[in-house]
């Protein structure tokens, strides 16, 4: 089943304004992040942005994933900006 947007296109948008106001601690490196929100036992959800490759190598997919404290997905969003996803040609030996 899709997931409608109007169900957590407003989580998003809650998690990019505390994430720019400094309340959201992101952590990882090469291609994963991650943080969590809430406190254990209340709420705890933990949000999972990644990049993986095509198997074509031609652009780069983009998923943020959001678990809930018992590491059930609650949602997967997958970019859909492949313009801005193109890797640069120009750059590949």
């Amino acid at each position: 089943m899709k997931p409608n947007s109007s169900e957590y296109l407003p989580v998003i948008q809650k998690l990019l304004e505390k994430t720019r106001q400094g309340r959201v601690q992101w952590q990882g490196a090469l291609g994963t992040f991650s943080c969590s929100v809430g406190s254990e036992g209340n709420n705890l959800v933990k949000f999972t942005l990644s990049t993986t490759a095509t198997r074509d190598i031609s652009y780069d997919v983009r998923f943020l994933v959001m678990d809930d404290a018992n590491g059930n997905e609650l949602f997967r969003v997958e970019s859909n900006d492949r313009q801005h996803l193109q890797r640069k040609k120009k750059f590949r030996i």
